[in-house]
């Protein structure tokens, strides 16, 4: 479902032009139970204390917290995203592309919405991922499906 959700992504945003093409990323943690995000999430770490922070804060009220993944922050950074709080489940937050383009990154998240029957319930629909650290600002974009 995913690899034609991406499949489907990239023909709507067509032929973009990219000067330095896709940047491959690691998945560290996604799903919809993360009860210490609140609101929207577009968030790049560079650091390992700022990303114990983070975890900590982002899954606070579970017990356990799930163990913190290994990152070294010397090569690599992390970005995490979410839309927030939902009132229901069904949502799905998923990064789906990464580009290097003149002097910035392009991170596209892909927003899924729920349909037919949800539960009732509080959710935090987010993704997390790990990659090669880079200086540049980061722009989010979010396509909603």
């Amino acid at each position: 479902m995913k690899k034609t959700a991406l499949a489907i992504l990239i023909l709507l945003l067509g032929c973009s032009a990219a000067t330095g093409g896709d940047i491959k990323f690691s998945t560290l943690a996604e799903g919809d139970n993360a009860p210490g995000i609140t609101g929207r999430l577009n968030e790049s770490i560079t650091d390992p204390i700022s990303f114990e922070n983070f975890w900590n804060d982002t899954y606070r009220g579970m017990d356990p917290i799930p163990d913190i993944p290994k990152v070294d922050f010397a090569k690599d950074m992390v970005i995490a995203v979410s839309p927030g709080r939902m009132i229901t489940g069904g949502y799905d937050a998923e990064i789906v592309r990464v580009q290097d383009k003149q002097a910035k990154l392009d991170v596209t998240i892909l927003l899924t919405r729920p349909s037919g029957v949800v539960t009732e319930a509080l959710t935090q629909p987010h993704h997390i991922i790990k990659l090669k650290k880079s200086g540049v600002p980061i722009v989010y974009k979010w396509v909603e499906r």
